[in-house]
């Protein structure tokens, strides 16, 4: 990509690691310059596509009408101003440090009481995310982060697909 480790956004947010690259954007590592702390950026993809373009916007408003222990909070957005095609669309949401589900199960024998009990608080997000209105559309275990590698501190990211 174009954007490189050391690169300072809109005056304030510094690149210290790209963490990946999906279909949606890229998302990086940046550090405050306001507060000091390391939040993730996801920098929209094909910026010029006026589709993609209220996509992430649709998605910036779903995740502000979520508040769950469970899910990402989006601290800081320029998404609104999607229509303007000279505007460079990205959020930033908290820093997770912690394996995906998919890498934890690849290292970990999980007990079936431990996978209930992780299922069950799971539906219970998911529920949680419908009464708002919000459907997911991309649940896989790579989507789900771990805090501290411990599978009750889940965190569903991603919310792309959501309607």
């Amino acid at each position: 990509g174009h954007m490189k480790i050391g690169q300072i956004i809109d005056g304030r947010w510094t690149i210290e690691d790209i963490k990946g690259r999906g279909g949606q954007g890229e998302v990086f590592k940046v550090r405050d310059a306001v507060s000091n702390k390391v939040f993730a950026l996801k920098f929209l993809n094909k910026q010029g596509d006026v589709e993609r373009r209220s996509r992430m916007y649709r998605e910036v408003c779903n995740v502000n009408l979520l508040s769950n222990n469970h899910l990402i909070n989006i601290v800081y957005s320029n998404a609104e101003r999607y229509k303007d095609l000279t505007e460079k669309l990205y959020y930033v949401s908290e820093y997770i440090e912690g394996k995906t589900l998919e890498e934890y199960i690849e290292e970990n024998n999980v007990t079936l009481l431990d996978a209930l009990a992780f299922y069950k608080e799971f539906l219970a997000v998911l529920e949680y995310c419908h009464t708002k209105g919000i459907l997911h559309r991309d649940i896989k275990p790579d989507n789900i982060l771990l805090i501290d590698d411990e599978l009750d501190k889940f965190v569903l990211i991603d919310l792309v697909l959501s309607l």
